[in-house]
């Protein structure tokens, strides 16, 4: 609503500079404007009204560049105003307003921009070579596991080599702090644990937030900031490193042929888990999953290291997944709904609710 209302704002702001246009080529008796308008001048007034229109127009269908027409809209239309000021500087404040928003849209439209040049640097271009899973791989596997495989029709099926997926959710960063509402996208590559998460947070909100976290060459980056803009959180190390290899551990529920790669060995706890231990290079974190009678991942558990003012700590990090959400993607039957928590000595710290709405393998998206 908020969206419709400020273009509604913006595109009659921008048809009053017709006004101009019309005055400068005698084309109607505009009465509200005493100085004479040269033709050039009249010329300018319709195109600011052409951009800033096309802006408002552009922002209402949610194309990320509309600030662009924008901010030259709203720039060309200041000038003008100065150059009539006893006549037009009511202008002025529509102006002031259309560049301080397209000034956050370019923020959100640069850190996406960001995000597609680190996919176009790992995505494979060209089709990826695969090869089906055969039955007897599972056969070494803990029993659980193999029924999971099973059930979510792994065998016989090509291995996820790269995997697209789309996210929407909420999450807070705070114990009892305000849920925020994110849409999210986020690659995967198999052959050597990678992945790139883009979020954006806070959508109908004052306060928005880009986010990207990353797995790449075995070391995990987060980056956060506000608008897209001003950076709030940029951190990487041992303790990012941890967190991002067990995220993607956590998450071959979505690609569970991955289960059967090397780099991940599997424990037998009993007839309803398994312990994963995924190793790249001198780094390795492990965690249990969760399984239940039929056969379905029902949850995913690890210690991981959770940041108190600049002081990490490991503590449980608990998935829960939802038995009821499993839906089938080209033959794929996986979860898409599921809540992350910190089990903390204070209490249960619910941070993240979220589902996967779209879910490609083996194919390349549209960026």
């Amino acid at each position: 609503m908020l969206r419709i209302l400020f273009a509604s704002f913006i595109a009659i702001h921008g048809l009053i500079h017709l006004l101009g246009f019309l005055k400068a080529f005698d084309l109607a008796a505009i009465t509200q404007l005493n100085q004479d308008i040269s033709r050039a001048r009249g010329i300018g007034w319709l195109l600011a009204s052409i951009l800033i229109v096309g802006g408002a127009l552009l922002f209402a269908l949610q194309q990320p560049w509309w600030w662009i027409p924008g901010m030259l809209g709203a720039f060309l239309s200041q000038v003008l105003i100065f150059m009539a000021w006893s006549d037009a500087r009511a202008g002025t404040l529509p102006n002031v307003l259309l560049i301080l928003v397209a000034v956050l849209g370019f923020g959100a439209w640069e850190f996406r921009q960001s995000v597609k040049g680190r996919v176009v640097d790992i995505w494979p271009e060209e089709s990826v070579q695969t090869e089906k899973v055969l039955a007897e791989e599972l056969l070494t596997l803990p029993e659980p596991v193999q029924k999971w495989l099973q059930r979510t029709g792994v065998p016989d099926r090509d291995r996820a080599k790269k995997i697209y997926l789309q996210q929407k959710g909420q999450m807070r960063t705070a114990p009892g702090g305000k849920w925020m509402d994110f849409e999210a996208e986020q690659w995967f590559l198999t052959e050597q644990p990678t992945f790139l998460w883009h979020a954006k947070v806070g959508a109908g909100s004052p306060v928005r937030l880009n986010g990207r976290d990353q797995l790449i060459g075995g070391h995990g980056r987060m980056l956060i900031k506000l608008f897209g803009l001003i950076p709030i959180v940029d951190a990487d190390g041992p303790t990012i490193d941890q967190g991002t290899l067990l995220r993607y551990l956590a998450e071959t529920i979505w690609f569970p042929s991955a289960a059967t790669e090397p780099y991940i060995q599997w424990t037998p706890i009993d007839s309803l888990r398994a312990r994963a231990t995924l190793t790249i290079g001198q780094n390795q974190v492990s965690g249990v999953f969760f399984f239940n009678e039929a056969g379905d991942v029902v949850g995913f558990e690890a210690l991981r290291y959770y940041d108190r003012k600049g002081t990490s700590k490991l503590e449980v990090w608990h998935i829960a997944i939802d038995g009821d959400s499993y839906r089938n993607f080209n033959g794929l039957r996986i979860p898409v709904k599921s809540q992350v928590s910190w089990n903390l000595e204070e209490g249960e710290f619910l941070w993240l609710k979220l589902e996967i709405t779209d879910h490609l393998v083996n194919a390349s998206p549209d960026l």
